[in-house]
């Protein structure tokens, strides 16, 4: 929850300071819910993120079948977590900034 409260929060944040072409756009972060739901965008939205949460079911399963802990991807493009001290502080950076932003969000 911690990561999607991330990119909420930003977008929120976002969707003041820049706009998008078209009528639909030109509302404030309070009014843009009420604007995806008359648009539609809003239903397009929850169709593909129910279709990445029904193909990630496969990987879910597995995880009592592998050593994976549950929230990591592997996706380091970066390298930032290649020295075990580093990548633990990364992940409590994470957990600290998610929970921040939870509490923004809410």
């Amino acid at each position: 929850h911690g990561r999607i409260a991330m990119l909420a929060t930003a977008g929120y944040i976002f969707a003041d300071f820049v706009k998008l072409p078209g009528a639909v756009h030109e509302v404030s972060s309070l009014d843009a819910h009420t604007a995806a739901v008359s648009s539609g965008a809003l239903q397009q939205i929850l169709l593909w993120t129910s279709l990445l949460e029904i193909i990630s079911i496969p990987a879910v399963v597995d995880l009592d079948k592998s050593d994976r802990a549950p929230g990591y991807f592997a996706f380091d493009p970066l390298g930032f977590g290649k020295k075990p001290e580093d990548f633990k502080k990364y992940q409590i950076n994470e957990l600290k900034n998610g929970r921040l932003a939870m509490l923004a969000f809410a």
